[in-house]
C-alpha cells in the first residue's frame, strides 16, 4: 500500500467520535453522534480519496508486475514467467491426496497411504523373477568374437 492510501485510511480511522448526549448509539463505552450532513460529506470525501488512491496503487502494482514479466521473458526464463503468471492469475495447483488400495477403494488414513506407496514402489522396483525358457537357445549358432 502506498503512503498516500495509508495516510487516507488513517484519517478515516482517527476521526474522533462525536459525543451525543442523547446516547442513541454506543459501542464499547464510546457514544457516537447520529450522522450529520457534515459527517457524511467528510466521510464521503475521505472514502473517495481512499478508493482513488487504492486504484492508483493497483495500477502501479500491475505495471511493476508487467515489467518484471518482460525482464524475465527477455532472459529466456520461461519457468519463472509461468510461475509469475500463476501468481497473478491466482490459480493454485491442487495437490491430489487420494490414494487407492488394490481394490480401488480410497484410503483416508495418512499412515495407510504411506504403506500403500511403499507397497506400490516395492512391486514396481522389485518385480518377481520371470521364468526363461532356454531350450530355444540351443539352436542358435554362436557368433565369433574378434
Amino acid at each position: 500500500m502506498v503512503s498516500g492510501t495509508l495516510s487516507a485510511l488513517e484519517d478515516v480511522i482517527k476521526k474522533p467520535p462525536i459525543i451525543n448526549l442523547g446516547g442513541d448509539y454506543s459501542e464499547g463505552g464510546v457514544v457516537y453522534a447520529l450522522p450529520t450532513d457534515a459527517n457524511r460529506s467528510s466521510y464521503s470525501r475521505l472514502n473517495k480519496l481512499v478508493k482513488k488512491s487504492n486504484k492508483s496503487d493497483d495500477n502501479n502494482s500491475a505495471l511493476r508486475m508487467a515489467d518484471d514479466l518482460e525482464k524475465v521473458a527477455r532472459k529466456g526464463q520461461q519457468h519463472k514467467v509461468w510461475k509469475k503468471i500463476d501468481v497473478i492469475s491466482g490459480k493454485k495447483k491442487k495437490q491430489s491426496t487420494s490414494v487407492r488400495d488394490r481394490l480401488g477403494q480410497l484410503i483416508a488414513d495418512p499412515h495407510a497411504q504411506k504403506e500403500r506407496w511403499k507397497e506400490y514402489f516395492s512391486e514396481l522396483l522389485n518385480p518377481p523373477p520371470r521364468e526363461v525358457d532356454i531350450s530355444d537357445l540351443e539352436d542358435v549358432t554362436p557368433q565369433p568374437s574378434f
